[in-house]
């Protein structure tokens, strides 16, 4: 298949970045949909739009077709997809395609246009001396080597979690942000607790992510989802930091 697709920076900030499986159909889906209109076995498919079998999916994968499933579940509700199924196959419409794909070249090129006709004088008025750059290149510099983005849950995890804070991979920026956006406080901070006081448990488990989110729905599941009556306001005030 050739080709290609723009893909913006700000996919890291998706909201299901941390989920595998929900990348994986995601980008099959933005890689194989339809960059001008089609016809296929009599059915007109247009940009933005891809024929798709769960079974074969799946097997490109490398995931299950449960997993297909319910992935493209989780992208219909989140208004990204729209899905026509019939008993042979499923016409999958990416509902912001013209937003993610759209041809930028007209806009480039009146700028470019705009550019080549205004004066040398105005060009040097405008165009930063090439030691000024240097100067901010290397203000940034260090200013990244000082500033770090560090979320509520992945500060609370290191001041209030020893055992957590021991496991291998710890909480992206991201992560965090994705837990924190599913989950309650009261929910996480439970869980977290639950880990803790389990014996043994960073030599058990490598990564911090996976395996809070595996403890919580083992929490939902027996019910075990209410906070602790005797949590002191002092405790409540600290976890309520986390946003």
């Amino acid at each position: 298949m050739a080709g290609w697709i723009k893909l913006h920076r700000e996919f890291l900030e998706w909201e299901w970045i941390g989920v595998p499986e929900m990348v994986s159909v995601w980008m099959y889906l933005l890689t194989t949909a339809n960059h001008e209109a089609k016809r296929w076995q009599g059915i007109e498919v247009n940009p933005g739009q891809t024929i798709i079998g769960r079974k074969a999916m799946a097997e490109t994968l490398g995931i299950t077709e449960r997993q297909v499933r319910t992935c493209l579940e989780r992208l219909k509700t989140t208004n990204e997809i729209a899905i026509k199924t019939t008993n042979r196959f499923s016409l999958v419409t990416i509902v912001k395609w013209g937003v993610y794909q759209s041809d930028e070249r007209k806009t480039t090129s009146k700028t470019t246009n705009k550019k080549s006709n205004r004066s040398q004088t105005e060009v040097k008025q405008t165009t930063t001396p090439k030691e000024d750059i240097t100067k901010v290149i290397s203000k940034n510099e260090r200013m990244g080597e000082v500033i770090e983005m560090t979320h509520p849950l992945q500060k609370y995890i290191q001041e209030n979690c020893p055992e957590v804070s021991k496991l291998k991979t710890q909480l992206t920026y991201q992560e965090a942000q994705q837990i924190t956006d599913t989950y309650s406080k009261e929910l996480i901070k439970e869980t977290l607790e639950d880990m803790e006081n389990k014996p043994g448990f960073a030599k058990n488990y490598i990564k911090v992510s996976t395996t809070l989110r595996n403890w919580i729905k083992v929490r939902l599941k027996s019910g075990r989802n209410q906070i602790d009556r005797k949590m002191t306001k002092t405790d409540l005030e600290k976890y309520m930091e986390i946003s």
